[in-house]
């Protein structure tokens, strides 16, 4: 292995974690869009380029005090998918 491409390799993680509601996970045409994008801002909208993507489907909940409704919280942050 050439000294570029270990140096490359050093940098780039070969794992991406990439946090989704249900809605998107069981939805064929989101989790493409999705992929492409992710894949996109990893440099290569085409292909996996060796990375490994680790999808994590959120699975907390917030109930409203007033109507008693229940949402999904995404990423931690309060925003439904």
């Amino acid at each position: 292995m050439d000294e570029l491409t270990k140096a490359a390799t050093t940098l780039q993680s070969p794992r991406v974690t990439v946090h989704i509601t249900r809605e998107m996970a069981y939805n064929f045409d989101k989790m493409t869009q999705i992929t492409k994008s992710v894949l996109g801002k990893l440099g290569c909208d085409g292909c996996h380029s060796g990375r490994v993507i680790d999808w994590v489907i959120t699975q907390e909940f917030v109930a409203n005090p007033k109507s008693l409704q229940v949402d999904e919280v995404f990423n931690g942050a309060g925003l439904r998918g």
